[in-house]
């Protein structure tokens, strides 16, 4: 993502006009030109107020179809089956990671995620760190977990943020140091060439399959990923299966049957392998972007800002020198000095050429807007923080670049580059930033993308699901016998989360000795730890915890325990609420508070908290476990579930789901009173599966049957 540095000088160049960055567009050549001003006025100009009528919007080519080699023709049946192949996490040794995981649509191609990498000396928070992509945990050629020496038992991460994978059809060679070639080799047989020109996709497809980073074991080979997809489910581990993947499916219910459907025969092999990914990412073209619609007539398609956006990249930069429209790339290989070239050869470990010393890939500046990570070490976090890289010469920001090794920008002269030093992106009035900006965040996103619709949609990931239990394992009687019991139901249904009601503390220490190598436990201030949370070991970060106190409460049950956790597989935040409300029955002396006073105290202090959690993480989605002592058709979950004020006037604004009643809607649950409820679709959770475990273990484990809800978790679109 070095790249996409590239991408910023151009923004930096934009009005400031040096010659080089200015006057003369992408034509100019020479830097020591003077700031190019306007004439003045003649009384047939129009108004200075209007700059979008004051300028002519420059023409552009439209974006073609990308090349097609022809040994590797699309067809819909290869095509489908990529798609499958590309979002299919049974693609890695550990079933945990696909080609998608780190490209998602919605984060414009490349990974939502940011993942700490130490960089070049080893050790983290330290200068060369970057920010990569998650791979797997290390796994030995047994495909048994491993300590790695960097990141011990959690999932690696590469030394590289992900580049996205959009306009990457147009490149001849792809990945920022371009190390997958125009020509495609077979994997297996040496030497042969299976496309001659014109498949980098190729060629790149079949690298990161056998990466003991990214998706392999320690020794993984090609006989074993090819026998792995020949006896496996296609996509078993992902659920919302687009239409076009379920009707394929549907009439080619395995690989080998996919494969025929493309190639002829059952065969799978690694170039076939290739081929196929290959055919799908040549589909995913971003061509219906604000842009484009405008360039194709449509005038109205861009804001006036974006189009005097559009004007300014255009005609007052070198932007398109190395941002070329329509495909806002050159696809070529350039030093910008984000850090030391000694810390990352980039191109050069590829051509071995002196000049190619810490180069990377010009990233295109197509749905640029959508991405967290820009450019290949990750930490640019937006076109504004670009903006700020590239003023580091000329203002005070974050950054500092080196120019020890430093390309310079190209012009159209090829014996004549421009000096990074040369530019200054408004920094005396960084509100006339905002056209340019906005013509990159904006203009130049195609909707289909951000949204995930065809033929950008696809299926979820088993890393964007969660499944989530509520167990009240009742601390009356308790007995080893009872916490062998409990152990096993809650290792049988192995959930990521399991929120615990009447777990006092000989309870939790009993569970963790048995279940200490799934689980940590998280505990809460004296008072509410009795309703303690099991998380899945090296799942999920804990960004804050805490409890809020319940008035009027229930004894040791007048308490909303929270987590804030964030999903180390997809970086996606939530937070989780675990609670016990009073026993409705229960009695107390006259003039206190009754128990559904209580009760109801309790699920207005849900809905405060809830609220004021959002509020600290920027609208997170939210889930509510628990025993929560209330049956559907009492006031409590009326007010919950429906909004339903209570009688003192507490009223609830948040839309709470019943992951039960969403399943099987209209149908009475077996265990009435313990719920997992969430918020709606509109914060980015979608209930998949719901289930009581009642079965002879958990009559003898509990009075409690537990309650267990299957959800995926995807804010990406909205910006969460």
């Amino acid at each position: 993502m070095v790249c996409r540095l590239l991408y910023v000088f151009s923004i930096l160049c934009i009005l400031t006009l040096p010659a080089a960055c200015g006057g003369g567009g992408s034509s100019s050549s020479d830097p020591t030109d003077a700031a190019v001003t306007q004439p003045p006025p003649t009384d047939d100009d129009p108004p200075p107020d209007d700059p979008v009528d004051i300028l002519d919007p420059p023409l552009a080519p439209a974006l073609g179809p990308p090349f097609e080699p022809p040994e590797n023709p699309l067809t819909e049946p290869k095509r489908v089956l990529g798609k499958i192949l590309f979002w299919d996490e049974q693609l890695s040794s550990d079933d945990t990671v696909a080609c998608g995981t780190c490209h998602i649509p919605a984060a414009g191609g490349s990974d939502p995620r940011l993942a700490p990498h130490p960089g070049p000396d080893g050790v983290f928070d330290t200068d060369d760190d970057t920010l990569g992509s998650f791979g797997i945990v290390r796994r030995n050629s047994l495909n048994q977990a491993v300590d790695d020496p960097i990141f011990g038992e959690g999932m690696q991460v590469t030394r590289r943020a992900s580049p996205n994978i959009f306009m990457s059809m147009y490149a001849e060679d792809i990945f920022w140091d371009g190390r997958a070639r125009t020509e495609f080799t077979d994997p297996i047989n040496t030497g042969e060439v299976v496309v001659a020109i014109g498949a980098g996709l190729e060629s790149q497809a079949v690298v990161p399959i056998l990466s003991n980073v990214e998706m392999a074991r320690e020794a993984r080979d090609w006989a074993s990923v090819t026998s792995k997809l020949a006896d496996v489910v296609p996509l078993a581990v992902a659920a919302r299966l687009p239409d076009d993947v379920a009707i394929a499916l549907t009439a080619n219910p395995s690989y080998p049957d996919l494969f025929a459907a493309a190639f002829g025969d059952g065969e799978i092999t690694p170039a076939r392998i290739g081929l196929a990914i290959a055919t799908y990412e040549r589909t995913l073209v971003p061509d219906q972007t604000p842009w484009d619609l405008f360039i194709a007539g449509d005038e109205t398609a861009m804001t006036e800002q974006q189009t005097l956006g559009w004007i300014q990249f255009s005609d007052s930069t070198v932007c398109d020198n190395c941002h070329v429209p329509p495909e806002f790339t050159d696809h070529q290989f350039y030093n910008i000095g984000l850090r030391p070239a000694a810390e990352d050869s980039g191109r050069q470990d590829v051509t071995s050429a002196a000049s190619d010393f810490g180069s990377f890939k010009t990233p295109t500046l197509r749905n640029v807007g959508l991405r967290k990570a820009q450019m290949h070490v990750g930490w640019i976090t937006d076109t504004q923080d670009a903006v700020d890289f590239y003023n580091a010469n000329s203002a005070v920001t974050r950054h500092a670049q080196f120019t020890q090794d430093q390309s310079g920008i190209p012009t159209t002269d090829p014996n004549q580059f421009v000096d990074y030093s040369t530019l200054s992106f408004f920094v005396a009035d960084t509100s006339l930033q905002l056209p340019i900006l906005d013509f990159f965040d904006n203009a130049l996103t195609d909707p289909r993308v951000s949204t995930e619709t065809f033929p950008f949609d696809r299926p979820l990931l088993s890393s964007e699901m969660l499944q989530v239990m509520t167990y009240n394992i009742s601390a009356t009687d308790w007995t080893a016998e009872r916490a062998d019991l409990v152990a096993d139901v809650l290792r049988n249904q192995n959930a990521d989360i399991v929120g615990l009601q009447e777990a006092r503390s000989d309870q939790q220490d009993d569970l963790l000795a048995r279940l200490g190598d799934i689980y940590q436990l998280e505990t809460f201030a004296s008072g509410s730890s009795s309703d303690p949370v099991l998380l899945k070991r090296s799942k999920f970060s804990v960004l804050e915890s805490g409890a809020t106190v319940v008035v009027p409460g229930c004894n040791t049950q007048g308490f909303v325990n929270y987590l804030v956790l964030e999903y180390v597989s997809s970086a996606e935040r939530f937070i989780l609420h675990n609670n016990h409300f009073c026993a409705r029955l229960a009695n107390f002396p006259a003039g206190e508070p009754t128990a559904v006073e209580r009760n109801e105290a309790h699920a207005a202090a849900v809905i405060e908290t809830l609220l004021l959690n959002q509020a600290a993480w920027d609208g997170a989605p939210a889930i509510v476990i628990g025993d929560l002592n209330s049956s559907a058709t009492t006031d409590t979950m009326r007010f919950l579930l429906a909004g339903e004020p209570f009688s003192n006037g507490s009223t609830n604004v948040v839309e709470l789901i019943d992951t039960w009643d969403a399943v099987f809607p209209n149908t009475s649950k077996p265990a009435p009173i313990d719920w997992v409820l969430t918020t709606g679709f509109a914060s980015g959770i979608t209930v998949l599966d719901a289930e009581v475990i009642s079965n002879a273990q958990t009559a003898m484990a509990s009075d409690h049957e537990p309650v267990v809800a299957r959800i995926a978790i995807d804010t990406t679109p909205l910006n969460i």
